[in-house]
């Protein structure tokens, strides 16, 4: 098997794995459910993902992040907007995407919060809001790379967390909360009289 039948293999697993995730959580027990559904041996399934459930979860990840780089870059609206306008726009975009599969990030949040998957779940957020800043246009390599990437991660953390507790239909209860987060935040000054002018 050829590398690109083997990621569309990987690719038909993790598909098949979400509904289940979704109902019981990230584990091994995940290769048992889709061997039985694909008439297939569980080894079988398993040789695909080494590491187990972890691998899986590494690979769904990657796979989420590429997709979003992949529409946002299609996106000609935000290519139009400022920087800080479209930090707004990509993290509006992120969650709008995710709506179908808010359970499927609430189980991964809740994975790598354990204590020993720490260094994974900081990577992963590392690698989502430095996507972010480049898609947004950022290509600084001074100090402010660093504390431009601190400073998002903990917007982008609590406006995750807000929005797996956002029970309405819309967004538009999560599109406030960040709007209020970047206002309160130092290197958004010139996005503040836009957004706010979104919400009134």
């Amino acid at each position: 098997m050829n590398q690109n039948s083997l990621q569309k293999k990987r690719f038909q697993i993790l598909e098949l794995s979400k509904k289940h995730i979704m109902v019981e959580g990230w584990s091994d027990h995940i290769f048992k459910e889709i061997a039985e559904e694909l008439n297939s041996k569980e080894y079988e399934i398993k040789v695909l993902f080494p590491e187990g459930y972890i691998d899986l979860l590494k690979f769904y990840i990657q796979e989420s992040e590429d997709l979003m780089i992949k529409i946002l870059k299609k996106n000609e609206n935000l290519h139009k907007l400022t920087t800080h306008k479209k930090i707004f726009e990509i993290i509006r975009l992120r969650l709008q995407i995710n709506s179908k599969d808010k359970e499927l990030v609430r189980r991964t949040l809740g994975v790598l919060a354990r204590p020993q998957n720490f260094l994974l779940g900081i990577r992963t957020l590392y690698a989502t809001v430095d996507n972010i800043w480049y898609i947004a246009g950022d290509r600084s390599t001074d100090f402010n790379y660093y504390t431009k990437r601190l400073i998002l991660s903990k917007i982008y953390s609590s406006t995750i967390i807000y929005w797996l507790n956002d029970e309405s239909k819309s967004i538009e209860k999560t599109e406030k909360f960040l709007l209020k987060q970047i206002k309160n935040t130092s290197i958004f000054p010139k996005i503040k009289k836009t957004l706010t002018a979104i919400f009134r």
